[in-house]
């Protein structure tokens, strides 16, 4: 190696290219290995949208109502209600006092007073903050999310009053998925002492 008139070695300009570029090559990776997060572990990362979700279905689960990875999208604006729901196809309800989601939704209720509804294949389609939506009653107010006034009183219920809830529709011969409730930690923000995830 040459040295320099100070008598301090001094690098041949390849080696000091090369170290710069390992050393900007370290610092990326120690970057990106700090702000990303592993999918589908529930946690919140600012940095990734949307999340996946995986839902563990319990032992009474239809056949017919499966659970599919739920897509989180943050950035989606969240939504005030002061009507219920209803299942509609798509351009099917006319009606103004309720909003239409497809047939198979998935509403997922969670801490925070947060809902989310999502279609059958797990696409976020609304979220609500379920503290600003409600609908007047005689009774009082209730959550937007869980009125539905097109309720049909012969879908059928597996899971009444527990996590997850199943609705399903149709003959007595052939029952089809009409909607999925997941209660995560939800507490009802108008009816707060009603326990709802048993």
């Amino acid at each position: 190696m040459a040295r320099s008139p100070d008598g301090a070695g001094s690098m041949k300009p390849a080696s000091l290219y090369l170290t710069i570029f390992f050393a900007l090559l370290a610092a990326i990776v120690f970057v990106a290995g700090c702000t990303g997060g592993p999918v589908g572990n529930g946690s919140v990362n600012a940095n990734v949208s949307p999340d996946v979700h995986i839902v563990t279905p319990p032992s009474y689960a239809p056949a017919e109502c499966t659970i599919p990875p739920l897509i989180f999208n943050d950035s989606m604006n969240i939504t005030v209600l002061h009507i219920g729901l209803v299942i509609a196809r798509p351009g099917t309800f006319n009606g103004t006092d309720a909003y239409p989601i497809p047939d198979g939704s998935i509403i997922y209720h969670s801490r925070g007073w947060i809902t989310r509804i999502f279609d059958a294949s797990g696409r976020q389609i609304l979220i609500v903050n379920d503290t600003q939506s409600y609908v007047t009653q005689n009774t009082g107010n209730t959550a937007a999310t869980l009125y539905f006034p097109y309720y049909s009183p012969n879908d059928v219920n597996k899971g009444t009053g527990k996590r997850i809830q199943y609705y399903l529709h149709g003959s007595d011969s052939k029952y089809t998925c009409n909607m999925i409730w997941i209660y995560d930690n939800w507490t009802n923000p108008f009816h707060p002492m009603i326990p709802i995830n048993r």
